[in-house]
């Protein structure tokens, strides 16, 4: 019975998904964990790496015994006890200065819609005048960016049309995850996963203005956050940490120049930290020749208002709450999202206890661990990529910088309305240069703001579904819905024909190893010869030859 529970131990610490045994030594895992992730190191190196890949690998056989509300695996981060993350606070809007905005809209405060109305969509209006303030970065870094609550009426899908759920992967707007490594710029790769978002919705438009553009789709359209990360040096600091505000403000207003392709422009930065900062960063310049001429640089994001006079125009949506999300907050999340839209999101990797903190450092799949957030206070900058139902429980789909590896191919679930890790604070996000909005297109079937073209560059296959195969709805990834809009709980569900046979299958077993436990532990008794006594009567007895017969008793009939 001990080899049997020993046998079965081992059994649920197990895996399908496991690339590396759990039950082999440390040091055989760290070795197989070195060649799987192409692992390098300096002989000090090595050791401070092992000796943190054997106190996560030990961790982990913890982890798989307990009934967590996810799966946990090892990720090419395993050999670090802390992994990395990096945001600075994002700037705070003053009350005043949006009352002065909104005082200096066409026709007033009160009359919100005509101040925020759609641009024409064309080419044509690629390139805009700069207002004077764009001089001076920071003139264009204080609250004035943040496009005033008001105006979300105009600018995001109505908040009764809303679908069930919305998962950007499953539409071709955004693509897989990327590696930050050791350098600070969780920012810098939200940024890049938003405004790439952008320049692929409006990749229509592009095709116009860029050669380069033409046949670009979904997994081709990748842009430089190496770009993002050297120029967006007003506030952000590089490997030393930023925020994503600064890193789209940065961009919107052409500070950080033009952008380019990730396959001009590498990311370089990966082995880098902040202990490595001693100053700022070398300006890059696109390499594409395109792009070199300023009155042609790529710049993704769409201003509002940019006729305000010296005030710099409005650019990203918000939505900040000390507390927590409220319903209003989940709602403006929501439609920035129907909008086709990634959020930039954050988080604190360091709420709730280390063993939560460990725990979701290792996550493979499922919902994320719940870690009280304590005081609402981020240091780490992620991407909202969609929103629905997990088991029944309302989720939102994250996606992270650290690498493919980790997770569910870079994203995560969180359980909506639970603020773990202080993941529902504060969110933000741009609208594509081309943005208009139009309701007649809504809620048919094309669920975002460009319908025409989207679905135009479907068909050209600009879009694609980069829908990781071994996520599948109703199964590991987030549930389907039944006609009514109510989540198809179905990932633990079996036909009754099946429970049938499961029954079979079951009592068989247990019959089976009732059978091996009375063979091993209870063995039936030996059987001993012995001596065979039979009686006989006098004349019986004279007629036996007993010189030959040897012990056997004689019995007389006679008293």
């Amino acid at each position: 019975m001990l080899c049997l529970a020993i046998s079965f131990g081992a059994i649920k610490t197990k895996r399908s998904f496991d690339t590396i045994s759990i039950d082999s030594k440390c040091k055989a895992a760290f070795d197989a964990f070195m060649v799987q992730y192409n692992k390098s190191y300096t002989k000090q190196e090595e050791k401070v790496a092992n000796e943190n890949f054997c106190i996560n690998f030990e961790k982990l056989k913890e982890f798989r015994l307990q009934n967590l509300s996810h799966e946990v695996g090892i990720n090419e981060h395993f050999d670090m006890i802390r992994y990395p993350n990096n945001m600075i606070p994002s700037p705070k809007p003053p009350v005043e200065e949006i009352a002065s905005n909104l005082n200096k809209l066409e026709g007033g405060a009160s009359d919100i819609d005509s101040g925020y109305s759609k641009i024409e969509q064309s080419p044509s209006n690629y390139n805009r005048d700069r207002p004077g303030s764009l001089t001076d970065p920071k003139k264009c870094s204080s609250g004035n960016m943040y496009i005033p609550d008001t105006a979300y009426k105009t600018i995001l899908p109505p908040a009764d049309s809303l679908p069930k759920s919305i998962d950007l992967r499953e539409f071709g707007l955004i693509g897989k995850a990327l590696d930050q490594g050791s350098c600070g710029s969780c920012y810098a790769f939200s940024a890049r996963y938003v405004i790439n978002s952008a320049f692929l919705h409006d990749m229509y438009y592009y095709e116009k203005i860029y050669e380069t553009a033409k046949g670009l789709n979904t997994s081709s359209t990748r842009l430089s956050v190496q770009m993002i990360l050297n120029n967006s040096d007003v506030y952000n600091s590089y490997c030393g940490g930023g925020n994503f505000v600064y890193a789209a403000i940065d961009v919107g207003y052409g500070y950080t120049g033009s952008m380019d392709y990730e396959s001009k422009v590498p990311y370089l930065s990966m082995f880098q930290s902040d202990s490595d900062i001693q100053e700022k960063p070398t300006r890059i310049d696109p390499v594409t020749k395109e792009f070199q001429d300023g009155s042609k640089s790529l710049n993704p994001i769409h201003w509002f208002n940019p006729k305000l006079g010296t005030t710099c125009p409005s650019m990203v949506l918000r939505v900040s709450n000390d507390k927590g999300w409220d319903n209003d907050d989940k709602i403006k999340i929501k439609q920035m999202l129907a909008m086709g839209m990634p959020v930039s999101g954050q988080m604190n990797t360091e709420a709730g206890s280390s063993s939560n903190q460990l725990s979701f450092q290792m996550y493979k799949s499922g919902l994320a661990p719940q870690a009280d957030c304590a005081k609402p206070t981020s240091n780490h900058q992620v991407t909202i990529a969609g929103y629905g139902h997990y088991k029944g429980k309302e989720v939102w789909l994250f996606l992270n910088s650290w690498g493919s590896s980790w997770g569910q191919g870079g994203y995560y679930m969180v359980e909506m309305g639970s603020n773990t890790f202080c993941s529902e604070v504060e969110a933000n996000t741009i609208v594509p240069k081309y943005w208009g909005f139009d309701n007649t297109y809504w809620p048919t079937n094309q669920p975002f703001h460009q319908s025409q073209m989207y679905k135009d560059g479907v068909k050209n296959g600009t879009f694609f579904n980069m829908f990781n195969v071994s996520v599948r709805r109703g199964a590991n990834g987030m549930d389907n819905y039944d006609d009514n809009g109510d989540p198809i709980i179905e990932y633990h569900t079996l036909p009754w024909s099946k429970w049938i046979l499961v029954g079979v299958i079951g009592v068989f077993m247990l019959v089976f190893l009732y059978a091996l436990y009375k063979c091993i532990c209870k063995p039936p008794a030996q059987k001993i010869p012995t001596p065979a006594y039979i009686k006989f009567y006098e004349k019986e007895a004279a007629a036996v030859k007993w010189e030959t017969a040897d012990g056997i008793d004689i019995i007389s009939d006679r008293v």
